[in-house]
């Protein structure tokens, strides 16, 4: 099958959002609501693209994605290397597609707000890279070693992309990370009906096979002191998480049988043990 190629496929073709899981099959699960397109809508969805020649949504995009690279890319049916194209820029696409808040980033800067609904980017970018993931296509390995060792403190975004991009450079990395699971708020505070742990732990699995090190419960300054990990790397990167819920300062949120949302989330998501009473 071939992309559609009229200039006017952006009006010629209305945007198809993922298929949802119909409300029956989520009330027995936690499972995420949306799946994939098929092959044919995600290319059909990406000639929506008109290639502008200012690309707003990678104004839009915090990581400057190479979006219209890998869009027009995956319209011609070319999924691998769209994939690899959107994983130079981002270490976790597969995690950031589910996520990051489109609407308000590249798909909110879209040229086709101005006529008509944007290019379902979000969407797009899962396919490719749930399609690079199946195809046996992503793949870490171990580089050269430099000599250096640096402790990462925290496993959330920041303390896994830190550690991904210094291991590439040949760095010795380990992680520290004071639950039980490696994620931070990526497994523990997000429910997985918007991502699924499995995920998560798919792209764990790949930075241990670059040869990350992770110590899960552990936390610096009371099992480990910050002293005795700058004795023992050469560098640390600090990464902690924001763990403790924010509170609304309204009437009412300290009555019995009301609680912060963040302590509930870690408690249902994981079982991990906390230092609250069981919710």
């Amino acid at each position: 099958m071939t992309a559609c190629t009229s200039q006017y496929t952006w009006f010629e073709v209305p945007r198809n959002d993922p298929p949802k899981r119909v409300a029956i099959q989520r009330t027995h699960d936690f499972r995420e609501i949306y799946s994939l397109y098929d092959e044919a809508t995600v290319r059909e969805q990406a000639s929506r693209c008109i290639q502008c020649g200012m690309p707003f949504c990678r104004v839009g995009c915090p990581l400057e994605n190479r979006i219209p690279e890998w869009i027009r890319l995956a319209a011609e049916g070319e999924f691998l290397q769209a994939a690899a194209v959107s994983g130079l820029t981002s270490n976790m696409p597969e995690i950031c597609s589910r996520l990051c808040p489109q609407e308000r980033l590249c798909e909110g800067m879209c040229t086709l707000n101005t006529r008509t609904d944007p290019v379902p980017i979000g969407a797009i970018e899962r396919f490719i890279n749930e399609y690079a993931f199946a195809h046996g296509a992503v793949e870490a390995f171990p580089v050269m070693p430099n000599g250096l060792k640096v402790g990462v403190v925290g496993s959330g975004p920041a303390g896994l992309t830190c550690a991904d991009e210094l291991a590439k450079l040949g760095y010795a990395v380990t992680v520290f990370e004071s639950l039980p699971v490696p994620g931070g708020l990526l497994v523990h505070g997000i429910p997985s009906f918007k991502i699924e742990k499995t995920v998560v732990e798919r792209r764990v699995a790949l930075l241990e096979r670059r040869g990350i090190v992770f110590q899960t419960n552990v936390t610096v300054g009371r099992d480990l002191s910050l002293g005795e990990l700058l004795a023992t790397f050469d560098a640390l990167f600090l990464g902690m998480g924001a763990q403790r819920g924010k509170r609304l300062g309204a009437p009412g949120e300290d009555l019995e049988g009301v609680y912060q949302a963040l302590p509930f989330l870690v408690q249902k998501n994981v079982g991990c043990v906390t230092n609250l009473p069981p919710i």
